[in-house]
C-alpha cells in the first residue's frame, strides 16, 4: 500500500488492486486477497466502497472538504458571488 501512495495513487478499482497484489505482494487466490482487504480495512488503513478502494483516507477527506466548502465572500470572483448571494437570499426568505 505504501508503494502506491508513494506514487501518488490514492484510490484504485478493486480489480486493479488485486492485479497489483498478485504481481507485487504474491497474493494468489481471491480468498487471500479478500483477507488482505478485510485486514487493512479493519485497521482503518483503507476505505472500501463497492468496487473502489481508497488507499489514503486523508485524500478522500480533502476531496470531500473541497466539495462542501463554500469559499469566504471576499475570496469569490465573478459569477460565483452572484450565485452564492442568490442562494443566501433564497434560504432567508
Amino acid at each position: 500500500m505504501e508503494a502506491l501512495i508513494a506514487k501518488q495513487i490514492f484510490h484504485l478499482h478493486l480489480v486493479q488492486l488485486q492485479s497489483y497484489a498478485k504481481k507485487h505482494c504474491f497474493i494468489e487466490d481471491a480468498d487471500e486477497f479478500a483477507g488482505m482487504i478485510s485486514f487493512y480495512r479493519g485497521l482503518g488503513m483503507i476505505i472500501k466502497h463497492r468496487s473502489t478502494v481508497v488507499l489514503k483516507a486523508q485524500w478522500l477527506i480533502d476531496l470531500l472538504k473541497q466539495l462542501i466548502t463554500i469559499p469566504h465572500f471576499d475570496k469569490m470572483v465573478g459569477n460565483k458571488t452572484i450565485h452564492v448571494l442568490e442562494i443566501q437570499c433564497l434560504t432567508l426568505t
